[in-house]
């Protein structure tokens, strides 16, 4: 359905060439993008462009034992040694997934 409703309303092509001396590389994104009229009433509505819960997954990169822990300034230092040994990131959650499922590799 996309692919059709992308070239119904495509517009004529049209080509814009402008030298600069500096390499502006978010200026070449927004002036580089396409929206057609399709794509416009999607967007204004707020209908989900993709699915909601996308394959992909950014995870949090650390070194082993070297993950984020956030904790309050005034708790005791063993609910803060609870929090570290029981903290688990995106990274180690999918390490931990991987070794007890074979469908995640």
């Amino acid at each position: 359905m996309k692919y059709i409703h992308k070239y119904i309303y495509k517009g004529g092509d049209i080509a814009t060439v402008s030298v600069e001396p500096e390499h502006d590389e978010i200026k070449r994104y927004l002036h580089g993008r396409y929206l057609g009229p399709t794509e416009a009433v999607w967007r204004l509505f707020q209908f989900a462009m993709h699915d909601e819960q996308p394959p992909v997954t950014h995870l949090q990169l650390h070194l082993p034992g070297q993950q984020a822990v956030y904790f309050a300034g005034h708790q005791d230092s063993d609910h803060i040694r609870d929090l570290i040994e029981g903290s688990m990131t995106t990274l180690m959650a999918f390490f931990s997934y991987n070794a007890q499922n074979g469908d995640g590799r």
